[in-house]
């Protein structure tokens, strides 16, 4: 997942290079997810992942946005079956507003609205927290699902007055603060109004 992240990045950061050598400039608009906001015992490698190609961005000088979305899911056609929070339908919508959005110059970091919308369910309390953390470390090193386990069951195993202020999922203005400040990147939170780009302090 790293080395494919990294990838797209660098695939990204590329075509961008031959675009201004061509003497064209571009807007990057990149789906990022909330799970770069995640603290450290209940981060993934895929979180990490995505946080460092956030940062990457930001900090390569190109001009755009990158919208911290929810885990998204296909809407199912029955009511039987749990909705997911955000479908790919509106995601893609979401990113298609962004343009309009976009900072002339400089790198941003939406929260959109959205955010506000969704539960904090993401949490797994059926089985031992220590045996999903040992499985993905130990069985299922290579599997993003396995890793997601082990964070959300850790996450259930948190008692639950902390728990609303580290679930990543909903994007606690805690966590977006502190994942300013400590990447010294600006952030536009859509949920208190989008108003004008915060940069995170030291």
């Amino acid at each position: 997942m790293r080395r494919s992240i990294r990838g797209a990045t660098e695939g990204v950061l590329h075509l961008r290079a031959e675009f201004r050598a061509a003497g064209q400039e571009t807007t990057l608009i990149a789906a990022s997810t909330t799970a770069v906001l995640a603290p450290g015992l209940y981060q993934t490698p895929y979180g990490l992942a995505k946080r460092k190609q956030v940062v990457t961005y930001a900090r390569s000088g190109v001009t755009g946005t990158a919208l911290l979305l929810p885990q998204l899911g296909q809407r199912s056609r029955t009511t039987s079956k749990p909705q997911p929070p955000w479908s790919f339908e509106r995601a893609a919508q979401a990113l298609l507003t962004a343009v309009s959005a976009a900072p002339l110059n400089g790198f941003t970091v939406r929260v959109p609205a959205f955010v506000a919308d969704v539960e904090s369910s993401h949490t797994d309390t059926s089985g031992s927290t220590l045996r999903a953390h040992l499985h993905s470390l130990v069985l299922d090193r290579d599997s993003m699902l396995a890793h997601r386990a082990a964070a959300r069951s850790r996450l259930g195993w948190t008692p639950e007055r902390l728990r609303f202020r580290l679930d990543h999922h909903r994007a606690p203005a805690e966590l977006v603060r502190r994942f300013a400040n400590r990447y010294h990147l600006a952030v536009v939170d859509e949920r208190s109004g989008g108003g004008p780009a915060r940069r995170g302090g030291s």
